[in-house]
């Protein structure tokens, strides 16, 4: 019995660092896409920026 229950419960550690390593992967992903839509944010307000430029300078 005792060893039963130092197997599941290796078992459930072994699936909860698995969770834990899943959580940060998404974290990081999340990250990362946060980091993209801001780059394109930014980008996008560069771009508007260069063009009202031009068009002062016609």
């Amino acid at each position: 019995m005792e060893n039963e229950t130092r197997d599941l419960t290796s078992e459930m550690a072994a699936e909860l660092s698995q969770v834990y390593l899943e959580i940060e992967r998404t974290r990081a992903l999340h990250l990362d896409v946060s980091e993209l839509i801001l780059s394109r944010g930014r980008v996008r307000r560069e771009w508007i920026q260069l063009m009202d430029l031009d068009e002062s300078k016609k």
